[in-house]
């Protein structure tokens, strides 16, 4: 006798893999801040990444890349990463942070050439994040002329891909 399988069981398994790529404090995606077990394995993670994708996307905040992404989809963030560690800086270095942005946007190339699906499934986040890279390549200029009012605000976003912010979840 066959068992049944109950749709529930599929859709609270996938909520659970969401709830892994978003709480893990590892790039493994094996446990979380307070050490209870996510995926038993690395692997396990890497699996379920493609089926968790686009919904770990949604509800990631503008300005970041899930980390899931990061890791499996080979993805960088290092544009932000830079603008955000170096703004105040005198002289500000605007090649090196132009230059961060432009390895991100070859990041996003390569992982678009490399995995189109993938891509596919979350291309409106992905033109979203060309958004988000060129208003950096923006803020960088301003940030190289001294105009840090209101730019260094601009960075950060209480909305997210899937424009829900928590307020609204």
């Amino acid at each position: 006798m066959r068992r049944r399988v109950d749709p529930g069981d599929s859709l609270a398994e996938l909520g659970r893999q969401i709830h892994a790529f978003t709480a893990s404090c590892d790039d493994n995606f094996t446990e979380d801040f307070f050490g209870d077990q996510l995926f038993a394995t690395a692997a396990d993670a890497r699996a379920a990444w493609p089926s968790c994708r686009r919904a770990v996307w949604a509800g990631t905040f503008r300005m970041n890349i899930p980390r899931a992404s990061l890791v499996f989809d080979a993805l960088t963030a290092d544009g932000w990463k830079f603008l955000w560690s170096h703004w105040n800086r005198t002289p500000f270095q605007l090649a090196e942070a132009l230059a961060a942005i432009h390895a991100d946007r070859v990041s996003l190339a390569a992982f678009e050439r490399r995995n189109p699906k993938g891509a596919r499934d979350v291309a409106d986040f992905l033109a979203l994040w060309r958004e988000d890279l060129a208003t950096l390549d923006q803020l960088a200029h301003e940030f190289q002329l001294d105009c840090y009012a209101g730019a260094i605000t601009r960075m950060s976003s209480g909305n997210t891909y899937g424009g829900v912010t928590p307020v609204d979840a």
